[in-house]
């Protein structure tokens, strides 16, 4: 990890680069974003069929999903965006009282999660007990998210074995 001295090009570099980000993501999250919920307005599924659904762990975005969320085809679509409020909507899950303690906080994830439940209001992924915090979930997320961390770290290494066993060059 570099550590970047003040008053130095590359420190100031990355001030530039990290402004010019935040202004990507502000645009992409008040016009992208937006502009899809507009275009799928009220249209992800309001009620389930399955019983005592499950919850899992959803790759893409990194957050906790259950199995009757998982089957609307139209969130597959727009996972680029409604990932940013399944990411936010797992840490109100995993963290007691997450909301109050990040208030003052302007942060991507929190306001896609404020459009999305303001453009579909009825989606099951907005009921409260989906969005509210509970010890025995909590404790659940965390074992996934051990178990996917692991998973993922052994991957990598099967891939790191596999690079070093057919060598490429």
């Amino acid at each position: 990890m570099y550590h970047l001295i003040k008053k130095t090009k590359l420190y100031q570099k990355y001030i530039i680069q990290e402004k010019l980000l935040g202004l990507i993501q502000t645009f992409y999250i008040s016009f992208v974003a937006r502009w899809y919920f507009i275009k799928y307005r009220n249209q992800l599924i309001r009620s389930s069929y399955i019983i005592d659904s499950k919850v899992t762990y959803y790759a893409m975005p990194g957050g906790m999903i259950w199995e009757d969320e998982y089957e609307d085809r139209l969130l597959h679509k727009i996972s680029n965006i409604l990932g940013f409020a399944i990411v936010y909507r797992t840490k109100l899950l995993k963290y007691p009282d997450y909301e109050k303690r990040t208030k003052h906080l302007n942060d991507k994830h929190k306001t896609v999660f404020y459009l999305a439940k303001k453009y579909f209001p009825d989606w099951i992924g907005f009921q409260k007990s989906r969005c509210s915090y509970s010890s025995k979930l909590s404790s659940k997320i965390y074992r996934i998210e051990k178990v996917v961390s692991w998973r993922v770290k052994r991957f990598e290494q099967e891939l790191d074995n596999y690079d070093q066993t057919h060598d490429f060059d």
